[in-house]
């Protein structure tokens, strides 16, 4: 699992609260997240609940904060400009 993928359905799960269960779910069939984590429409790959967690938990929510700290810093500016 690539960084990529671990930030965004790190920030996911943690925005929704959701169990690592439901988070495969919308991994593994949401269409639009699919085409977000790089994955064509004929990708067969599948996040499994135990991957998610292990690939998760090294994302720290400090990390979170920081990135959306960053992305709101960077649309801001980019208003101004």
């Amino acid at each position: 699992m690539n960084v990529w993928v671990m930030v965004l359905l790190a920030a996911l799960k943690q925005e929704l609260n959701c169990t690592y269960h439901r988070l495969a779910t919308m991994a593994n069939q949401m269409g639009v997240l699919r085409l977000l984590m790089g994955h064509g429409t004929k990708d067969e790959k599948v996040y499994k609940d135990q991957s998610l967690h292990d690939n998760i938990t090294l994302v720290s929510s400090t990390l979170l904060q920081k990135l959306n700290q960053l992305i709101l810093l960077l649309i801001v500016d980019d208003r101004l400009s």
